[in-house]
């Protein structure tokens, strides 16, 4: 019916389908600029609203279209499915180590959670908190030293001040100066004795 070069009258009968919005039929116009066309031909229409076949479409329709056309169509309503807005998704905030961890692959939540134990089992006093978007832990002297980082696939094993620890075997990476890390993977395993040593310089630094 967008066409506006149909020819109702080359046809022997018809199957017109409309939707109602806002509770008039969109087809109105085509039909009442085409009566002459579509006068004794068998027609069906096919409306499709919100509301339920009743005496509040059948008004709509009433109110849409010629009396004399209605009263020779058979009319089929079909009833919309109304689709509920999907609530909206709020991002989980983040406000603990727990929170994180729960956030990240289930690859290395494990590995997270073995880490974590191990910083506070190795160095006395150790207090967490989530900063930068990360698990930090600070040293008996409130100083921020170690940061943990879940990826998807591994973990890095970050320190904040890595300038200020003894390194020989070079085997701190990254390219940040002040803050370079061991990348762990899980399944794998790590050298608890090298990173004890980290760690235990790290219980050391102060402001």
């Amino acid at each position: 019916m967008r066409k506006g070069g149909v020819d109702p009258g080359r046809f022997d009968s018809l199957i017109l389908a409309t939707p109602v919005i806002y509770y008039r039929l969109l087809n109105t116009n085509w039909v009442r600029r085409n009566m002459g066309g579509l006068e004794g031909k068998p027609i069906i229409m096919v409306t499709v609203s919100g509301a339920p076949p009743g005496l509040k479409l059948d008004a709509r329709v009433g109110n849409s279209l010629p009396a004399e056309f209605i009263a020779g169509v058979r009319h089929v309503a079909l009833r919309a499915q109304r689709t509920r807005r999907p609530e909206p998704v709020m991002a989980r905030t983040i406000e603990t180590v727990d929170d994180y961890i729960a956030t990240r692959s289930a690859d290395v939540c494990p590995l997270l959670e073995d880490l974590r134990g191990f910083i506070h089992a190795t160095m006395s006093g150790t207090s967490e908190e989530m900063r930068y978007g990360a698990p930090c832990f600070l040293n008996a002297h409130g100083v921020p030293v170690i940061y943990l980082f879940g990826a998807k696939h591994h973990v890095n094993f970050g320190f904040l001040r890595s300038g200020d620890l003894a390194d020989p075997d070079g085997v701190l990476v990254g390219s940040g100066a002040p803050s370079k890390h061991i990348k762990l993977f899980p399944g794998t395993p790590y050298d608890k004795t090298r990173l004890a040593g980290f760690i235990h310089q790290c219980a050391e630094l102060r402001r």
